[in-house]
């Protein structure tokens, strides 16, 4: 197991905030991997590279999108860490018993590329 990315929820207006990205490339060297729309999540995400990780930027289309509930109930911050695994239903399975570990009981396959 390895780590994948850590995403981080922002609201809709920092989506197209001027320089934003280009900020991250000359503050912490990074590069922008992809950026994509998944309308059926209702988030626009921006992958970041760091080194072999990842950090993504996710904002939400709507209020009523998965990401806009969540920055109304908790702000903006840290949104989710993703894992690389070889079997993800072995993985679930295994982690569905660990009391205090909070995960997806499915999954969504996550944003084109990754």
């Amino acid at each position: 197991m390895g780590s994948d990315n850590i995403a981080a929820a922002r609201d809709a207006a920092q989506r197209d905030r001027p320089g934003l990205y280009e900020l991250y490339g000359r503050s912490f060297t990074m590069t922008t991997a992809h950026r994509t729309t998944v309308e059926e999540q209702g988030v626009e995400a921006v992958l970041l590279n760091l080194g072999e990780n990842h950090v993504e930027l996710l904002s939400p289309l709507g209020p009523d999108t998965p990401v806009g509930k969540f920055l109304a109930k908790r702000g903006p911050g840290l949104h989710h860490v993703a894992y690389q695994v070889t079997d993800v239903g072995a993985e679930l399975g295994r982690l569905r018993d660990v009391p205090t570990m909070p995960i997806l009981m499915g999954f969504s396959g996550g944003t084109p590329g990754n």
